[in-house]
């Protein structure tokens, strides 16, 4: 089976077709397939289905090749050099489970490889490799995830900044006419004012239109800095006047009794 990429798949998408034995398979068989088939490191040992042992490469040749090796072992089941309890897993068993599993319980399944099984029969086997190809796969999934993700912040951010710009320059024009009222107002172009506590008044209203409009400019500047077209100049700033407008904004003006 070809090595693939999908993460989705998980095990059933990288691990290898290895054709098993029985467990009487002679162990001079099995030798014979790993001298024919060079790339095998191990070969799974199933009995009707449900693997019961994997047969190590280095392990059986170096049995086979000591002095009463050969004798002892050609003829006798493969069971006699097999490993009886290799790492075995469902094929939908999770990258990460797999990982802690392998580190922690059985990390000579990086070298010898693991069986993988569905629904507890034989399905093929994985190695190292395998677990490589599906942490890459994960890792590339992860990085398309993140990437739409930055893609999705981004546009949200370019829409909420041109919301706040369009609203912004809708709120100014009648805050400006309420500035130009309450400035033609308080100069008495069209008559004087004369209750004090109505002057006081204007000017409260003068001063608040002209603070709301002062946080509206603030907002369109935030808008600017996002998109990256700010740009900055110094200017003086009276800290008496500023506290003495923060004072007269919130404070509060009562009608008489």
């Amino acid at each position: 089976m070809p090595w693939g990429l999908d993460v989705d798949g998980g095990l059933a998408s990288v691990m290898a077709a290895v054709e098993p034995v029985p467990p009487d398979a002679p162990t001079r068989l099995v030798y014979e397939r790993f001298r024919t088939e060079a790339e095998l490191a191990t070969i799974p040992v199933v009995d009707r289905g449900k693997p019961v042992g994997l047969a190590d490469r280095n392990r059986l040749i170096m049995s086979l090749a000591h002095r009463y090796g050969n004798a002892l072992y050609a003829d006798k089941p493969v069971t006699h050099l097999m490993d009886p309890n290799p790492l075995i897993v469902d094929q939908n068993v999770a990258v990460e489970e797999l990982e802690w599993t392998i580190a922690n319980e059985n990390p000579a399944a990086l070298m010898r490889g693991f069986i993988v099984t569905h629904d507890g029969r034989y399905a093929g086997m994985a190695s190292a490799l395998s677990l490589l190809h599906l942490s890459m796969a994960r890792t590339r999934r992860r990085n398309q995830e993140l990437d739409a993700a930055r893609q999705n912040a981004e546009a949200a951010s370019r829409a909420k900044s041109q919301f706040l710009s369009v609203v912004s320059h809708e709120l100014r024009t009648p805050l400006n006419a309420i500035i130009g009222f309450s400035d033609v107002m308080k100069a008495g172009l069209f008559g004087v004012i004369e209750q004090p506590r109505y002057r006081d008044y204007l000017n409260d209203i003068s001063n608040a239109a002209n603070n709301l409009l002062s946080v509206i400019n603030d907002v369109l500047d935030m808008s600017k800095i996002e998109q990256g077209k700010m740009e900055l100049y110094d200017e003086p700033l009276d800290l008496k006047i500023l506290c003495g407008d923060a004072v007269r904004l919130l404070s509060e003006h009562r009608p008489p009794d």
